[in-house]
């Protein structure tokens, strides 16, 4: 529901942010430790603790964050959306790095170039890096 605004023309930062993610697909979401934790709200809650994706350019990170923090949790008439809560997803300064599947064919801006440029030549071209494609600059304040 984010992509549209009310007139319902579609935003174009969100239709950029939702292309983004079709293309990491599944294997190219974070990871993440998920534990019980004790909440001021009440009683325990489910905390995500976001893993690195060692292979994965910065750049994804910052847009994965903005997705994680406006999540529409109430649907057009204020209810609460139907299906499980969301947990809070905590990505804390010293993350673990996730050593999951990398998926081979994403556009080349997508790995990280030092990781990227650190692989031996076969298994470059076996990654089959796709040209890279264009990134929208998003400046959204912190506390959004």
């Amino acid at each position: 529901s984010n992509m549209f605004n009310q007139d319902g023309s579609a935003d174009p930062v969100w239709e950029y942010l939702f292309h983004i993610v079709e293309i990491l697909g599944r294997d190219g979401a974070s990871s993440d430790d998920s534990e019980m934790e004790d909440s001021p709200w009440g009683p325990q809650v489910k905390i995500c603790r976001v893993k690195l994706r060692e292979w994965r350019a910065r750049w994804l990170d910052h847009y994965l964050e903005l997705i994680d923090r406006d999540r529409n949790l109430v649907n057009a008439y204020g209810n609460h959306r139907a299906g499980n809560t969301p947990h809070i997803r905590k990505r804390p300064a010293l993350v673990k790095s996730s050593s999951i599947w990398i998926p081979a064919g994403l556009p080349r801006n997508f790995y990280d170039d030092g990781w990227f440029n650190s692989l031996p030549e076969t298994k470059q071209r076996r990654l089959g890096p796709k040209p890279p494609i264009p990134i929208l600059d998003i400046n959204v304040p912190e506390d959004n």
